[in-house]
């Protein structure tokens, strides 16, 4: 199985399509995975200057400090690129993570894709 999945959604009302980033690793840690996911996520953000980007974490049970790091790293490249990023299906084990980190705050976080992808 795929560990990454790139999706673009043509929005009627928008300029540009929505990029839709789907993480499907039950723990995102250190190494390979991560290091692929970061590449990946750069690369498209370099590629797209202006990119609105959804970033579904369904998929992850568990985020790691460096993959934290990581996600902080491209909401900086994004907004940098005056892109946006947006974080959606945040598992209960991770969100509380996010909120003891005070990363709720930093991070646009949204309900479920579906919804996510309506609201962005």
């Amino acid at each position: 199985m795929d560990t990454l999945r790139i999706d673009r959604i043509n929005r009627p009302k928008e300029s540009i399509p929505l990029t839709v980033v789907t993480v499907d690793l039950p723990k995102l840690t250190d190494g390979p995975a991560l290091d692929r996911v970061r590449q990946d996520v750069v690369g498209l953000i370099a590629e797209n200057p202006g990119i609105d980007l959804l970033v579904d974490l369904s998929g992850v049970g568990f985020l790691s400090s460096s993959a934290i790091g990581m996600l902080g790293m491209v909401h900086r490249k994004a907004w940098g690129s005056k892109g946006r990023m947006k974080l959606c299906g945040i598992h209960p084990e991770v969100m509380e993570v996010l909120k003891i980190t005070r990363l709720d705050t930093v991070f646009d976080i949204l309900g479920a894709r579906a919804d996510a992808i309506a609201q962005f």
